[in-house]
């Protein structure tokens, strides 16, 4: 990672540990909720108890945000969620099971159709996924 884009990175750390710390008192149950939805929610997600109580970002755990990466970790767990089941999983059912926005599972959804690792088939009320 280049020297400007950690720089961001570590910022963009410590500004998520800055707010955790001053909202101390927020239920586990309301963090773990924020935790389940978009890139915010991955990096927030990513954050160690021993960073927030210290209140600086560890310098091993930043690393790149890089989107190819972020993708392909995001489809293997929609891929691994589709060879677990027999039936074909709607994009919200896929959405609950994986984490992420609905827009992010539909998304990953038919970018991995186009891919061809997975089928679009219809079910009652919509469609839904399966692994090939």
């Amino acid at each position: 990672m280049d020297d400007l884009a950690e720089r961001f990175a570590r910022a963009e750390r410590q500004g998520l540990i800055d707010i955790v710390r001053t909202h101390a008192d927020m239920p586990m149950s309301e963090l773990l909720a924020l935790v389940e939805t978009g890139r915010i929610g991955r990096l927030l997600g990513s954050l160690t108890l021993a960073e927030c109580q210290s209140g600086r970002a560890d310098e091993d755990a930043i690393e790149s945000h890089d989107k190819a990466k972020l993708r392909a970790d995001y489809d293997g767990r929609i891929l691994d969620a589709l060879r677990e089941t027999d039936e074909p999983l709607s994009p919200a059912q896929v959405c609950k099971l994986v984490g992420g926005s609905a827009h992010e599972a539909r998304v990953a959804l038919q970018r991995l159709a186009a891919a061809k690792k997975v089928t679009r088939v219809w079910m009652s009320g919509g469609h839904g996924y399966q692994a090939q």
